[in-house]
């Protein structure tokens, strides 16, 4: 039983602060405060609200009250260091927006006759609505170009944190809203618990990041071998994920799934594990160390094509698609493109040569109905013509049949 986070939920039922009303928890059970599985912020107890200032609805984001004992400290400087960035994007309308900086208020529970407060801290986003998920899980029901524009849209949204400064390190469809603003509609990260400045220093200890930073299913090579917390890896992991999201527009395996069936690739990630865990030393020394045995067995590895058996990929844009697929998930990091100029050549070529073919395909089909019509309207032509020649040569053969008579 999560006792704070019940209380928690419990105390926001009446509003906070007058301002925001409606309040609904949506990550945790409502009843025991346990978290539910398959909801965002799994250090974090999210709510719904209502505001009465914006009249607008928007997140209440607390930091988990029962989380403690190891790392306690560590995590909350994720969660400051997460409302600090967004901060920073005050009043830039392509990226999330904080409505209330970090605050505090004092959550007071009694138990076996005594009463204890807890300060809870909390920040207030605004709540975005655009889940792009179904372009990812029902991929066959929406045409080609259409989640290229998708793609090409959250390519702009995660190049724009980069634009700034920032990686999110948990670049995945559940973590983008695509959303209608003044000057048209964008595709907007959520979730920076954890985004980093790439100019900063790490948090915490070195060894805070052994495992992969993010969902694994979107996490390159490099995070699974303590490096993910290295800042000069962290952009190129984001533009690794973005190539996965690439493939999985298209693909109902997942990119890992078929990059995991790969001999070469498990070859190349045991060498390049086995390697990693004799190293000591700091980050400099490790990423050394991790070029070094990467260089030689990175050659082994096989990536998967956007083409596949059940690939909704036209035949038209399958090469270039292809290309950037292979750009985008470089197994060295350093091979991966970071232009985003290039990036969006090779996409919108792709799809270039998709409505290339379409029209061409509606010129061919237009020509043919065309020629059909003409066809039509001769046999007609011909038909009323033998019908007319058919009653005059009648009309003829019963005159002259009465003058013989």
């Amino acid at each position: 039983m999560s006792t704070n986070t019940r209380n928690l939920i419990a105390t926001l039922q009446g509003g906070l602060d007058d301002r925001f009303s409606c309040i609904r928890v949506i990550n945790r059970d409502r009843q025991t405060g346990e978290r539910q599985e398959g909801h965002q912020g799994a250090l974090s107890v999210v709510f719904h609200a209502y505001d009465k200032v914006t009249r607008r609805d928007v997140a209440l984001k607390f930091f988990d009250p029962d989380f403690q004992g190891f790392g306690a400290m560590y995590r909350m400087d994720l969660f400051r260091r997460e409302a600090e960035l967004l901060g920073r994007f005050q009043g830039k309308l392509n990226f999330l927006q904080l409505v209330r900086p970090l605050s505090e208020i004092p959550l007071t529970a009694s138990e076996h006759g005594k009463t204890v407060t807890v300060q809870c801290a909390f920040f207030v986003l605004e709540w975005l609505e655009g889940d792009i998920t179904e372009y990812f899980l029902r991929q066959d029901e929406y045409d080609a170009l259409i989640k290229i524009e998708v793609f090409r849209q959250i390519l702009l949204g995660v190049f724009r944190l980069h634009g700034v400064g920032i990686a999110h390190r948990d670049v995945k469809y559940d973590n983008l809203r695509r959303v209608d603003r003044p000057h048209g509609t964008v595709v907007v990260p959520i979730d920076y618990g954890t985004a980093v400045d790439v100019l900063s220093l790490p948090l915490g200890v070195e060894g805070d990041y052994d495992a992969p930073v993010g969902a694994p299913a979107f996490s390159p090579l490099e995070a699974q071998m303590g490096l993910a917390g290295h800042r000069h890896v962290v952009k190129a992991a984001d533009i690794y994920a973005l190539g996965c999201l690439l493939h999985d527009l298209f693909n109902v395996d997942l990119f890992i799934v078929r990059l995991l069936r790969d001999a070469g690739f498990q070859s190349c990630s045991s060498r390049c594990k086995a390697h990693m865990l004799t190293v000591e030393g700091g980050e400099t020394r490790r990423l050394t160390e991790y070029h070094r045995v990467l260089s030689l067995v990175k050659g082994q590895v096989t990536l998967p094509s956007i083409d596949s058996d059940d690939t909704t990929v036209p035949a038209s844009g399958r090469d270039l698609l292809d290309r950037l697929l292979a750009t985008l998930t470089r197994v060295d990091y350093r091979d991966r493109e970071s232009e985003l100029d290039r990036i969006l050549r090779l996409l919108d070529a792709a799809a270039g040569n998709i409505r290339h073919v379409r029209m061409d395909q509606r010129r061919r089909t237009l020509r043919q109905v065309i020629r059909s019509r003409r066809a039509d309207r001769q046999r007609r032509k011909e038909d009323r013509l033998e019908h007319a020649l058919v009653r005059l040569t009648g009309a003829k053969e019963k005159s002259g049949g009465s003058t013989e008579h």
